[in-house]
């Protein structure tokens, strides 16, 4: 079974919370009660209390229940660049909506790496990309802290399906694109482990089932967020070719393998 070097996990400083205690900063009782109201407003109440002990820095419960994780998830699916509001008159548009899809987003993360919580839970790699996209919009530099959420959640996640090698892309795609001074030698056996698993786990399970038989990861397993995905893709080949620092050969491979 191929294993990430608990070294390359190091460099990025895991920590559970860093990410999340940063965003709650931005998220005001306004945006809690958007959030609290997801369920079509069933027990809002309840759901409120439970986000806004979270928000002001109370623990994540280990099983995350019910209360408040339907509101989370929920919320997770927002799209606040949507053209099209139909349907999604309760979501929040904007730097608004961003804000309050990444604190659900990082509040999941955290609770994924529950032994209790997250082999129940589904959408992991959809979690993942929704956070992303919405760092990508918003006003201040998270990418150390979601690297460090991302590193500690990695080696808590099971590997069936290649649900945590969705999160190692975004931590290479976040690691490229901060300016933070990321060793090459650390992103390139990330890179390396990313292609190793990715085969491994096909080889014991891909029957071309995936979302793009032809695509690698997304070969593997049905994903909803297939288009976000390449797109990200694109970014990382962009910025590997725009990279002003020598970027190895594995990570060249790898953004070229996210393309269709």
């Amino acid at each position: 079974m191929a294993e990430l070097d608990v070294v390359v996990l190091d460099a990025f400083n895991p920590n559970p919370y860093g990410l999340l205690r940063r965003i709650s900063r931005r998220i005001s009782d306004r945006l809690l009660e958007n959030v609290a109201a997801a369920d079509y407003g069933h027990d809002a109440e309840a759901h409120l209390a439970a986000i806004r002990s979270i928000r002001d820095g109370g623990p994540i419960d280990d099983p995350l229940l019910w209360v408040p994780m339907e509101v989370l998830e929920l919320r997770r699916w927002s799209e606040p660049d949507a053209a099209d509001r139909t349907r999604r008159e309760e979501e929040l548009p904007g730097l608004e909506g961003h804000w309050v899809r990444a604190f659900c987003c990082a509040v999941l993360l955290k609770a994924y790496g529950d032994p209790q919580t997250g082999p129940s839970a589904d959408g992991k790699s959809a979690t993942c990309i929704q956070l992303v996209e919405s760092l990508g919009q918003l006003d201040e530099n998270l990418s150390r802290e979601a690297m460090a959420a991302l590193a500690w959640l990695l080696p808590r996640v099971d590997r069936t399906w290649g649900e945590r090698n969705y999160m190692g892309v975004a931590l290479l795609l976040l690691a490229l694109k901060s300016k933070l001074d990321v060793d090459t030698d650390v992103l390139e056996a990330l890179a390396a482990w990313l292609i190793a698993e990715e085969r491994e786990l096909f080889d014991v399970f891909g029957y071309g089932i995936g979302t793009h038989p032809s695509i690698w990861q997304l070969r593997l397993s049905h994903n909803l967020f297939d288009r976000k995905w390449i797109a990200q893709g694109k970014d990382l080949l962009a910025l590997v070719r725009a990279s002003q620092r020598s970027v190895s050969q594995v990570i060249r491979l790898l953004a070229g393998e996210l393309l269709p």
